[in-house]
């Protein structure tokens, strides 16, 4: 079994490295532990380099990766401490492609910029689909969805999770009462509220 980078896997990281490499990365991910403004805009650099569409196909714009690709460029945004919201989109992205959502064009070309909210299935120790809890260390229950026609509804509260804060649309988790339910929400859209958390990474809005 060949475990080495294919040529164009080799080319993709360091195209990567490059773009983050116009920035302070480092040096600007310990200043924004003072002030958030320090960090630069990585998003236009983002987009330009492709990375939303990484794993939608490329008849929706995408560039049709695999997992293993989009890993490399989060690999090298970790290396410098980027502050790239791959945490939320590229589960986000995921979901949506394996949905055929209609939103996958625009989040492809940068338009529309989607954040995963995830729950965590049952198992050994806890019994029911659950979520980080605001405080403490007991998991909270996940949010309850209802379907009405074609519309989720969610109910519930989901703490820290990366990078909805900058976020447009959020792909939810919800439990029903026949099992679980996923479905995108807009960030701001009724009943939806997102309040920011930055702890010891200023660089990963939570």
């Amino acid at each position: 079994m060949n475990f080495a980078l294919s040529d164009e896997q080799v080319l993709l990281r360091e195209a990567a490295r490059g773009a983050l490499s116009r920035f302070g990365n480092i040096e600007a991910a310990r200043q924004a532990l003072e002030d958030l403004r320090a960090l630069p805009d990585l998003w236009p650099t983002v987009v330009e380099a492709g990375w939303p569409g990484m794993l939608i196909e490329e008849e929706h714009g995408g560039a049709g990766l695999g997992a293993f690709d989009a890993l490399l460029v989060a690999e090298e945004c970790g290396r410098v401490l980027a502050s790239v919201p791959l945490l939320g989109l590229l589960p986000a992205t995921t979901i949506l492609t394996a949905a055929g959502d209609r939103s996958l064009s625009a989040i492809a070309n940068g338009e529309l910029r989607p954040a995963f909210v995830p729950a965590r299935p049952p198992g050994d120790v806890e019994q029911l689909w659950t979520v980080d809890p605001r405080s403490g260390f007991a998991r909270a229950p996940a949010p309850l969805a209802s379907i009405e026609g074609d519309e989720v509804v969610f109910d519930g509260v989901v703490a820290f999770v990366p990078d909805v804060p900058s976020a447009d649309e959020l792909v939810a988790v919800g439990v029903t009462g026949e099992g679980t339910a996923v479905a995108g929400v807009f960030r701001d859209g009724p009943g939806v509220a997102v309040d920011r958390v930055v702890r010891y990474d200023a660089t990963r809005a939570l």
